[in-house]
């Protein structure tokens, strides 16, 4: 599906930017020329059509923009001392980020700085564990690679307050295209929390395009909250994937309530003997408002366990997709899975579409119920708060 995003492409891949990000932007640039838009003939995207996406009129930059700290309050869940960095309409913005509180052996840079000093992020890690081929999002995502967060966390280190990224677009952000890209790295036996929150002020009809690719290397472990509240009139893509090491964790959560176009792709690789993921959701859906949710757990090293609860609740007109893939090489025998989606549609027109691809081979491999207690719990009380402040606000609009 070709669409005016193409010309955007090619605008952002003929900038002219740090060296190392050229050849990424300029095989970007040619990926989406290749690919377009996914069409739902594409059996991930059978059931969300991006035609709105495909049809709008973008533009990648409007200007600086002020935005006052208060503003930003109601989105800090009430503690400010955590770790910041915040974006506003696709920016780093230095003013109102704060990153006085990191931990000791916890290292926070923006995208360009870091592979500036460490040019072998980019060689190992950076458009690499989310690849431009791997559809048109990605590759039009690496077509302006630059703008994002490096976190690394030292081996044997446990970080207990979180990384707060924050992702602002202002009022007047109306046909903006905003593509940060990510790279969490957690070394070896560390621990750690990112939360990753998308928010606007007021209702600005913005487009964001956004990747986080993360490793977690050999007993590590890593909590990933990702809240997504933007304006209903937004469109919205993000791809989290990971890459675990031996004995490694990688515990995901994504609450979804804001957007009228949302797709939420979460994606591992158990790579290592004994690791593992939890994956969990809830979405909010109310209005003419669609949310997509794919996760894929590929279970490549034997004794690894993936473990998966979504639920959703769907009012008006609204539409819920989930689409949840377990793959278990044909090597391992004895893989442990689990999933679990639950949806409650509160009035007549709402859909819900569940897909549950589940592909264990050989034949004879087993999945059995484990619920996440441990992971769950670390985040309930949190959670809990996340959704009454959701519901809260539908009320009062």
């Amino acid at each position: 599906m070709k669409s005016g995003l193409s010309v955007l492409a090619q605008a952002a891949a003929a900038e002219s930017v740090a060296p190392a990000f050229r050849s990424m932007r300029a095989n970007g640039a040619a990926e989406f020329a290749r690919l377009g838009l996914p069409a739902s003939k594409n059996e991930d995207w059978l059931y969300t059509s991006v035609s709105a996406i495909a049809a709008g009129e973008f533009t990648r930059t409007i200007g600086d923009v002020a935005v006052d700290a208060s503003s930003l309050t109601p989105f800090l869940f009430a503690n400010p001392e955590w770790p910041l960095v915040v974006f506003v309409n696709g920016q780093w913005s230095a003013a109102l980020s704060s990153l006085s509180n990191l931990p000791d052996g916890v290292r926070v840079q923006s995208l360009v700085d870091a592979v500036s000093e460490q040019p072998e992020l980019l060689e190992k890690y950076i458009g690499h564990i989310v690849p431009a081929s791997r559809d048109g999002f990605t590759a039009l995502n690496v077509s302006a690679v630059g703008v994002g967060v490096v976190m690394q966390v030292a081996k044997e280190m446990v970080s207990d307050v979180p990384l707060h990224i924050l992702h602002v677009v202002t009022p007047d952000a109306n046909g903006l295209l905003v593509q940060p890209r990510h790279l969490l790295l957690v070394e070896r036996h560390a621990k750690a929390s990112v939360i990753e929150s998308f928010v606007s002020l007021g209702e600005p009809a913005s487009f964001t395009n956004t990747v986080t690719e993360v490793v977690v290397e050999d007993g590590a472990t890593l909590h990933h909250l990702r809240i997504q509240r933007e304006s209903q009139h937004a469109y919205h893509v993000g791809t989290v994937e990971a890459r675990q090491g031996r004995d490694s964790h990688f515990v995901s959560f994504s609450f979804i309530a804001g957007s009228a176009l949302s797709r939420t792709n979460v994606y591992t690789v158990l790579a290592g003997e004994g690791c593992g993921t939890t994956l969990n959701g809830l979405y909010l859906l109310d209005g003419t408002q669609h949310g997509d949710t794919q996760t894929r757990v590929e279970h490549v090293a034997p004794n690894c366990f993936s473990r998966e609860m979504y639920k959703g609740l769907l009012d008006g007109a609204s539409h819920g997709v989930f689409n949840g893939k377990v793959y278990v090489h044909p090597k391992h025998k004895r893989p442990t899975a689990s999933k679990r989606i639950k949806r409650c549609c509160c009035r007549t027109r709402r859909r819900s579409t569940p897909n549950r691809n589940s592909r264990f081979s050989p034949t004879t491999s087993s999945a059995r119920m484990v619920l996440p207690w441990a992971a769950w719990m670390k985040w309930r009380s949190f959670i809990s708060k996340v959704a009454a402040l959701a519901l809260r606000s539908r009320v009062n609009s």
